[in-house]
């Protein structure tokens, strides 16, 4: 046990020192958010030409950062916070900023080139999950954050079931007694796309 927990810490460093070394411009703070990826974003396979919509997004917009330094070329970036609002398009290394508001409630699955939605609010999370569920489709990877501490444990224990009963798989967990967060993650269906073409 104590071999592993050793074992498990001097891997992270490890790759927490090649991120430094091969993107020394990306904060200390946005290097633990590229840790936290690693653990699951992988497991989702997700294409370029990729559209997100990241709810409870922080302010380096550290998931846009993270596909562009993994060679995705081709990103359609909507994040907001409660501060913070973003709509970014990323392709072949140019940046634009737009305008356009778009929320949740708004969002065109159908026109948008591979949705991936990701919500990760620390408590927040609850507030949104009527809305994808009701919007769940075969033709989006989703990744979600559960959070469960004793002012939404009731909201955890519903919604946890919910999603496991739709096909969402635990891909990451943290934390103590005190507070959790259980990361979910349903990947695009492609063979239930094939059915529909």
């Amino acid at each position: 046990m104590i071999g592993s927990y050793f074992f498990k810490r001097n891997i992270n460093d490890f790759r927490k020192f090649l991120y430094k070394k091969s993107f020394p411009e990306v904060e200390d703070d946005e290097l633990q958010y590229f840790m936290e990826y690693d653990q699951w974003i992988i497991k989702l396979k997700l294409r370029d030409r990729i559209s997100v919509f990241d709810i409870g997004c922080d302010n380096y917009a550290s998931l846009l950062d993270y596909l562009i330094l993994h060679g995705f070329k081709h990103i359609h970036y909507i994040g907001h916070d409660i501060d913070t609002y973003l709509n970014i398009v990323y392709l072949n290394g140019d940046i634009m900023h737009l305008d356009d508001k778009i929320y949740l409630t708004d969002f065109d699955y159908e026109n948008f080139h591979n949705p991936f939605i990701k919500v990760d609010c620390e408590g927040c999370e609850y507030q949104y999950l009527n809305t994808i569920y009701k919007t769940l489709n075969p033709w989006t990877s989703y990744s979600i954050a559960l959070h469960d501490y004793e002012e939404v444990h009731k909201d955890f224990e519903w919604w946890y079931k919910i999603l496991l009963d739709n096909e969402f798989k635990v891909a990451y967990k943290v934390g103590d007694d005190d507070f959790k967060e259980y990361l979910l993650i349903r990947r695009k269906k492609l063979w239930e796309l094939l059915i529909i073409l």
